[in-house]
């Protein structure tokens, strides 16, 4: 522990079922707090939780919080079972940091499993005109910015989100404004006319939520999606596109991309951070990297 004191990180990624007995069950660190998701319950609760106190009280931060949040109750209820809640609260990624909500939401603010997709993102956006869909907290906008970017649309339809996305350009010192970064609180589904006009991208990131009643279900969604993306697609441009559903498999994307996108080559799927080992890779998050390689004709 005493060597992920600064920066946020997965300890135990139970849910990729390389741990027996603990299938169920994610540990993850950020600065001042331990975060304990059970997605359901957990025989082995009481001895998990007496090493995990352990580790904080031989650290040099025994006031570091321990959070227990059950995904498996109506209402995702969190509990702060010991320590003090940090202030502020903040995942550090880098010399990045972002807002973090513990106790009133089920998804925190921040996603440590897009780690790969933070570093493709960096290795490439300087100088470049960035699409970030289903921007959530616009960390990635954060990343961008910061590495150079020219231009970062966040379009998301949830204002909350967008809102912790200003303050997250600002806790990094990257005013909106100053830095060519917009946050849209829109529909993406019914907003294709207006990414059209502020296009084309150098690089698009898609990262929709698999199955959000009322908003976008990867299975009914995802190749209206992908064919209205294909004209935004500058020459040369780089495009990542995200798929979190245990049950769908790599294929569901690149079946639809050989079909609805001549000329767009796949390049690879993104390596795993070794944080998130998985018995079965196709389970794991996936993350597509295309380029557009279609000529261009006057």
């Amino acid at each position: 522990m005493e060597s992920s004191l600064l920066q946020s990180r997965r300890l135990l990624h139970g849910r990729g079922r390389c741990y027996e007995g603990l299938e169920q069950v994610t540990i993850d660190y950020h600065p001042g707090a331990v975060m304990l998701t059970l997605f359901a319950p957990l025989e082995m609760l009481d001895e998990l939780l007496a090493e995990l106190q352990g580790c904080i009280d031989g650290s040099n931060q025994p006031q570091t919080a321990m959070i227990i949040q059950r995904r498996f109750l109506e209402g995702t209820p969190s509990e702060l079972f010991c320590g003090v809640l940090p202030e502020p609260a903040i995942a550090r990624i880098g010399d990045s940091v972002f807002a973090l909500q513990y106790m009133s939401k089920q998804n925190i603010g921040f996603f440590l499993d897009m780690a790969p997709g933070r570093d493709w993102l960096q290795q490439r956006v300087s100088g470049k005109k960035v699409l970030n869909l289903f921007s959530y907290t616009c960390a990635l906008s954060v990343l961008a910015t910061r590495t150079g970017a020219t231009e970062v649309i966040n379009m998301d339809m949830s204002k909350a989100a967008l809102s912790v996305g200003r303050q997250n350009h600002l806790l990094n010192d990257l005013p909106a404004k100053q830095h060519g970064v917009q946050f849209l609180a829109h529909d993406i589904m019914k907003s294709f006319g207006k990414l059209d006009k502020l296009g084309p991208y150098d690089i698009i990131i898609c990262d929709p939520p698999s199955f959000q009643k009322g908003s976008f279900v990867a299975e009914q969604h995802y190749r209206k999606l992908l064919s209205r993306m294909l004209p935004m697609l500058a020459p040369s441009a780089e495009v990542l596109l995200c798929l979190n559903a245990p049950e769908m498999s790599p294929a569901f994307i690149t079946s639809l991309t050989d079909e609805l996108w001549p000329g767009v080559r796949f390049v690879q799927r993104l390596p795993e951070h070794p944080d998130y080992p998985e018995a079965e890779r196709d389970r794991g998050l996936k993350l597509l990297h295309y380029i557009n390689e279609a000529v261009v004709t006057a």
